[in-house]
């Protein structure tokens, strides 16, 4: 625990810490995204849309927890603020999602590979994600 300490405070004074831990915890949210994807599209065999859902909400909770707890180590002092930071965060991972979809639409509906994606051709979409 003291080298991790050291190697902590080492990385605050060089103002790396936030940088390195939100990319290593972002990164962990995508696997909890694919994993949770995974387990309720193949695993219980739920439309895809669905497991999309389940596993967009895992994962913004997931990102919540991990970046209050350990990447910006935000304290609040009442359960007030409590919910308000996280009704802050989820809105504006709601408003996120809702211009996510409003570019795929625009995409899909006037770019040229609407014809492949309504077909089901493979390159459009991963885990329910826009693949380039």
């Amino acid at each position: 625990m003291q080298k991790y300490n050291e190697y902590k405070q080492f990385l605050q004074q060089k103002k790396l810490w936030e940088p390195i831990t939100y990319l290593f915890f972002g990164g962990l949210t995508t696997v909890v995204n694919i994993v949770v994807y995974l387990i309720f599209r193949e695993g219980f065999g739920l439309y895809y849309q669905t497991a999309n859902v389940i596993s967009w909400i895992a994962s913004v909770l997931f990102a919540y927890f991990t970046n209050k707890l350990w990447v910006f180590e935000a304290k609040t002092e009442t359960k007030q603020e409590s919910w308000a930071a996280f009704g802050k965060f989820i809105s504006f991972r709601v408003l996120s999602l809702g211009l996510y979809a409003l570019y795929v639409s625009i995409y899909f509906n006037f770019g040229n590979r609407r014809s492949s994606c309504q077909a089901g051709h493979p390159s459009c979409c991963c885990f329910g994600k826009l693949c380039v």
